[in-house]
């Protein structure tokens, strides 16, 4: 898989991140510049720690995603609310969530503020009664 500046790639650990960097003097295996927000810094990454990549990032959600929207009737950007990803629009560049009624809606991926990976909340779950 060639990776390019700019995309967003989905690690085996879960996380997804941007790639800022490409740097051809590291070892061939660690070699991708990311920003990893989680860690507030850059670290390297090789071809075995992608899952999947794409210049939008719609492409690499999965549904069981934890995402954070900045919904219309919000008062400033700082309000964002916390959703389960349930559906992908890739025409409209939508996801879906439900709403308080328990339907679908769906909202344009640029209020998009947020992302927790369904990989990350089961690595931080405490298991009751094991």
């Amino acid at each position: 898989m060639k990776l390019k500046v700019g995309q967003f790639a989905r690690l085996k650990s879960g996380y997804i991140c941007k790639i800022i960097n490409i740097n051809d003097f590291r070892e061939p295996n660690m070699k991708y510049g990311v920003e990893a927000n989680y860690l507030r810094d850059v670290m390297f990454i090789g071809d075995d720690d992608v899952i999947k990549t794409s210049y939008n990032i719609i492409d690499i959600l999965e549904c069981g995603d934890i995402i954070k929207l900045f919904m219309e009737d919000d008062i400033d950007e700082e309000d964002t609310n916390i959703f389960e990803l349930i559906a992908i629009n890739y025409n409209d560049n939508e996801i879906g969530v439900f709403n308080s009624d328990f339907q679908i809606e769906f909202f344009p991926i640029e209020n998009l503020r947020g992302i927790l990976t369904h990989e990350q909340m089961e690595q931080m779950a405490y298991k009751v009664g094991e």
